[in-house]
């Protein structure tokens, strides 16, 4: 899901609590290296807002679909029958 994968990478972007506790937890799995940071960057950032955004159109699309067929239907036999 879009919004998750963009909170998941707002969190470890901008909090440094957040970066601390996976540092933390790294170290009691053994896999502990200090100078490496969660690789989280502004592109990342961008791309999970760009894929939330498009999700939103698309539903938003797909919700409005049937009113715009029912429109559209309604104009065309309109047309058709004042021939």
């Amino acid at each position: 899901m879009p919004s998750s994968f963009q909170i998941y990478n707002a969190v470890f972007f901008w909090s440094a609590l957040a970066r601390a506790q996976y540092k933390m937890r790294q170290n009691e799995c053994g896999e502990y290296d200090p100078d490496r940071e969660p690789s989280v960057t502004e592109n990342d950032i961008a791309f999970a807002l760009h894929a939330l955004v498009l999700t939103m159109v698309h539903l938003f699309q797909i919700g409005i679909y049937d009113v715009w067929v029912t429109i559209y239907t309604q104009l065309n036999l309109g047309s058709n029958g004042a021939s």
